[in-house]
C-alpha cells in the first residue's frame, strides 16, 4: 500500500486525513496513526466476508485449547471468565439500573447468563455460528450476524445497557456501531465498552525495554484481528462523536488476582500442602507472600492511574 493511500484514509474517530504509516505488515498492509486523535489502525481494512469467516473458524485459535472448543466452553474457560464477568457486571450495575441488556459480540453468552440470573432481560448478537448455537442451547436469545446488519431486528429506545466487550477494535466502522447502539438505547441509556490497551500498557513498554537490552526485535503487537488500537483520548473522542457522554474511562490490571488464584490452587494440591507444612514453623514467610501480593496490587493500581493498565473500559451515557 502506498503512503498516499494511507494519507487519504479518513479517521473514523475524528474525521481527519492527517495519517502516517508507522509500520509495514508483510501480508496485511500497513499500520497507520492519526495525527489528530492518536488512533492507530490497519489498512486495508478486511471485507465483511473475511471477518465472518475469521470469527467462525480462526478466532477460536487465539485461545488455549484447554480453555475453549468450537462446541462449548470448557470448565477451565468458565473459571477463567467468572471473575472477569463479575467485574464487568459490577461496573455496569454501578452506573445503570435497568432490566434490558444487549451484548454485541456475546460469544458463548456467559456474561448474559450472569445478568439473566439476576432478573435482567438479556439479548445477544454474535457473528460466530458455533458461539451462537451454544448460547441458544443455554437459553440465551442470540441473533447470528453483525450488529450493523441485523440492528433493525431490535426496537429503538428499548435497551437500558448495551455491552461491547472486545469488539470495537475488530469492526471496520466503529462509528456506525455506536450510532446504531445509541438509537437502540433508552433515554439516559448506558453503553459499556471494553478494549485491550495493547500498545500503551506498561507490560508492552516493559517488554520493548527488555528486548532492547537483550538486542532482540521490538515487539510488534499489530495484526488481525485487531484493526484499531485506541488510546483513552481517541476512545473518549469516539464516544462524544457518536452521541455519548463519557461517564467513566479507566484502565485496569488483574495481576495480583491471578497470582492469588494460582497460589491458592497450589496450596490446595498435595505438593502445596506439604510445602506450606514445612513453612509453618517460620510464619514470617507467609507474611512475605502477603506483602508481595500487596506490592503487586499497588503496582497494578498505580499504572492504572496513568492509564497504562492492560485493559481499558469506558461507560458512556446516551445524550438527550
Amino acid at each position: 500500500m502506498s503512503n498516499q493511500q494511507s494519507v487519504n484514509f479518513t479517521c473514523p474517530v475524528c474525521g481527519t486525513k492527517k495519517n502516517r504509516i508507522i509500520a509495514e505488515l508483510n501480508s496485511e498492509g500497513t499500520v497507520n496513526r492519526c495525527g489528530n486523535c492518536g488512533l492507530i489502525f490497519l489498512l486495508p481494512l478486511p471485507s465483511r466476508e473475511y471477518l465472518r469467516e475469521y470469527f467462525e473458524n480462526k478466532y477460536i485459535t487465539n485461545f488455549k485449547k484447554e480453555l475453549v472448543s468450537h462446541a462449548k466452553p470448557t470448565e477451565e474457560y468458565r473459571k477463567f471468565m467468572a471473575p472477569i464477568n463479575r467485574l464487568r457486571q459490577s461496573v455496569i450495575t454501578k452506573y445503570c439500573e435497568g432490566s434490558a441488556i444487549l451484548h454485541i459480540g456475546c460469544s458463548y453468552g456467559l456474561l448474559l447468563d450472569s445478568f439473566k440470573k439476576t432478573g435482567w432481560n438479556v439479548f445477544g448478537v454474535e457473528p460466530g455460528k458455533s458461539f451462537c448455537q451454544f448460547a441458544k442451547s443455554s437459553g440465551i436469545p442470540v441473533k447470528e450476524g453483525f450488529f450493523e446488519e441485523i440492528s433493525d431486528d431490535y426496537p429503538e429506545d428499548y435497551f437500558d445497557v448495551i455491552v461491547l466487550s472486545h469488539v470495537l477494535h475488530m469492526v471496520p466502522d466503529p462509528k456506525i456501531i455506536l450510532q446504531l447502539a445509541s438509537k437502540k438505547l433508552k433515554r439516559n441509556g448506558m453503553i459499556y465498552i471494553e478494549l485491550p490497551n495493547t500498545i500503551f500498557s506498561y507490560q508492552t513498554s516493559l517488554a520493548n525495554f527488555a528486548n532492547k537490552i537483550l538486542l532482540k526485535p521490538t515487539r510488534q503487537p499489530f495484526g488481525m484481528p485487531l484493526l484499531y488500537y485506541y488510546t483513552p483520548r481517541s476512545l473518549n473522542a469516539l464516544l462524544n462523536k457518536t452521541g455519548f457522554k463519557t461517564v467513566s474511562l479507566e484502565t485496569i490490571n488483574r495481576h495480583h488476582e491471578c497470582l492469588e488464584k494460582y497460589v491458592a490452587r497450589f496450596i490446595n494440591h498435595e505438593p502445596g500442602k506439604k510445602f506450606f507444612k514445612l513453612l509453618m514453623p517460620g510464619i514470617r514467610y507467609i507474611f512475605r507472600i502477603a506483602n508481595f501480593f500487596s506490592l503487586i496490587k499497588l503496582v497494578d493500581n498505580s499504572v492504572c492511574l496513568l492509564n497504562r493498565g492492560a485493559t481499558m473500559y469506558a461507560v458512556g451515557k446516551k445524550r438527550l
